[in-house]
């Protein structure tokens, strides 16, 4: 994990899968905005309580959304996300 971010404007994809919410443009840094929470249930209202967690993994950047921040500690640990192969499931060019 990089940073977290607020929420600036998504920018949809036509035809993008819904887990893959859009483009935001980051300072200058545009990424796609994933949100993992349709696996499980409905995609995420946007409010302003959504945060944007950015993630680098070999490079590439990607910003999961969040409904919101929990206390962060070392104590609470979520699930474990594997970065690259969300990158390699949507990376435009490959089959």
């Amino acid at each position: 994990m990089l940073e977290i971010a607020d929420l600036p404007q998504v920018v949809r994809l036509p035809l993008a899968p819904p887990i893959v919410r859009g483009l935001v443009n980051l300072r200058g840094q545009v990424m796609p905005v994933i949100d993992l929470g349709v696996q499980s249930g409905p995609a995420i209202t946007y409010t302003s309580l959504c945060k944007l967690v950015v993630a680098e993994s070999a490079g590439e950047k990607l910003a999961f959304l969040s409904e919101g921040i929990p206390d962060l500690a070392e104590e609470f640990c979520g699930e474990r996300v594997d970065v690259m192969n969300i990158i390699a499931q949507f990376r435009a060019g490959d089959s």
